[in-house]
């Protein structure tokens, strides 16, 4: 938490300024309701409509805590506040790292990782370094508290052990960094990644693990079916059977100019599997998330700040597509997440937290001071419901939860 004020104290004299008059002219920009999106089961009702930007007011006021301080208690001694009015708890961080994932295994600990190399546990109090390295880490995802994978340059990293508590670590190298990893059970993986050879020529692979040895090399074959010209920095889903992945797109396996590259894993009509691209006009793949197998949304595809929302009519085999421009603030998301069409949750750079209540986009007021916003890059959302939700990025980690919940 104390990275958060720091950076934000050293940018206040000019930046916060910048930032609440921009913010303040978008303040009455409209944010509708368009095709709806979370990560909920295949329960949903598809007919639900999915959050743009031409329905709800988004009040695009960067948040700088709450809204007026109480003058007649100046007297007293300061107390520093751990969370926001709005529930958003803050944590403390180790020093200088910025956190890429994060992920929960249900049990009562949260795992994430960061670009210094280092594994980090939370076990309902603090954070501890759980493995400490060098080697920059992007992705993190579990079948259970004790069989937790990790991806990064030096490809997977496996945790085993009799509690999370004490996991060993095994390394597995594989062709290329691994910049994302999911599942829906042990042995039920995709993991994925990248090189990048020349502007816009990638050297990737996806892989799958189904059974084995997970810690052989052996044991993760290249999906044949996903192009290993593009670039794979997502994989996400609801299911075994309805799952999406994203990332770059080669130029040199295409005659499409865009980089931006999303497909959907769906019946190739013959008793297998294929991937069908969504086509959009774009250079960015900036994330996902699935609501239901009808609906979900991707990030990018258009100014960096922009999103898509796809609603399917036919039970995924087809999606319609909207484009939504954004917010008016010109800042990139990097993330997305839900556990509801009427519980959405977006996460930028520079601090900026959305949410979608179903109706309209709202600012989250995240800061627990009045005067020093936050500005710290989020990066990674990760829930089981609205009253769990981490959102992690440079030097932050955020928990909203029952109140005193830490």
């Amino acid at each position: 938490m104390r990275g958060s004020y720091v950076r934000a104290a050293a940018l206040l004299s000019g930046a916060c300024l910048t930032i609440a008059i921009a913010a303040c002219a978008n303040d009455q920009a409209a944010d509708p309701a368009s095709p709806d999106t979370t990560d909920v089961d295949a329960g949903s009702d598809a007919t639900t409509t999915l959050p743009g930007t031409d329905g709800g007011s988004d009040s695009s006021v960067k948040d700088s805590g709450t809204d007026s301080a109480d003058d007649a208690q100046s007297d007293a001694a300061p107390v520093e506040k751990k969370c926001s009015d709005e529930g958003w708890c803050h944590t403390d961080v180790p020093d200088t790292q910025f956190l890429k994932d994060v992920w929960g295994d249900g049990q009562g600990a949260v795992w994430s990782v960061s670009l210094e190399g280092n594994i980090l546990r939370w076990d309902g109090k603090a954070w501890t370094i759980a493995r400490a390295g060098t080697s920059p880490l992007y992705a993190i995802w579990g079948s259970s508290p004790t069989d937790i994978w990790v991806g990064g340059d030096a490809g997977l990293l496996h945790g085993t052990g009799a509690s999370s508590t004490a996991l060993t670590w095994t390394q597995i190298p594989l062709d290329v960094p691994i910049r994302t990893v999911w599942g829906t059970s042990a042995t039920d993986i995709w993991t994925g990644g990248y090189t990048t050879l020349t502007y816009r020529s990638y050297n990737g692979r996806l892989y799958h693990f189904t059974g084995g040895d997970p810690n052989v090399s052996a044991s993760w074959v290249v999906d044949p079916t996903a192009p290993t010209t593009n670039g794979y920095d997502r994989v996400w889903g609801t299911s075994s059977t309805d799952f999406w992945i994203g990332g770059p797109q080669g130029i040199v396996a295409t005659s499409d100019p865009y980089g931006a590259y999303a497909a959907h894993h769906v019946s190739d009509g013959n008793g297998g599997f294929t991937w069908r691209k969504e086509y959009f006009n774009s250079y960015l793949f900036l994330g996902g998330t699935t609501v239901s197998p009808t609906q979900t949304i991707l990030l990018g595809f258009g100014p960096p700040e922009s999103y898509v929302t796809g609603a399917s009519a036919d039970n995924g085999a087809t999606f319609a597509w909207t484009l939504h421009d954004g917010f008016g603030v010109g800042v990139a998301h990097r993330a997305v997440w839900s556990s509801s069409p009427n519980d959405i949750y977006m996460a930028s750079i520079n601090g900026w937290l959305r949410h979608f209540d179903g109706t309209k986009w709202s600012v989250s007021h995240i800061a627990t001071q009045n005067v020093i916003p936050i500005t710290n890059d989020f990066a990674a959302i990760w829930g089981t419901g609205p009253d769990n939700v981490w959102v992690v990025g440079q030097d932050i980690a955020l928990h909203k939860g029952p109140v005193n919940s830490l």
